[in-house]
């Protein structure tokens, strides 16, 4: 099956990812806030960077947070 790349939304995609990367995590709310986001294309960047294994979610409280994978696993350590 071949797999679409929709690039109007690159731009947006690459803002996430660029936040992420600096941050390492934020909070799908912190993300809510970047220039010019609303909510269902925050979550459909995230739907798709989950899918891709970019990111990785982890529910803390009533808060979700997304965590760039590299940053992720650094942070939790080796899991044997």
């Amino acid at each position: 099956m071949a797999t679409t790349i929709n690039h109007a939304t690159m731009p947006n995609e690459d803002c996430v990812v660029r936040r992420l990367r600096e941050c390492g995590a934020s909070s799908i709310e912190d993300l809510l806030r970047l220039a010019g986001l609303d909510w269902v294309t925050v979550f459909s960047i995230i739907d798709r960077l989950n899918r891709a294994g970019s990111v990785v979610l982890e529910k803390m409280g009533l808060i979700i947070w997304c965590h760039w994978r590299k940053e992720y696993e650094q942070s939790r350590g080796p899991q044997n």
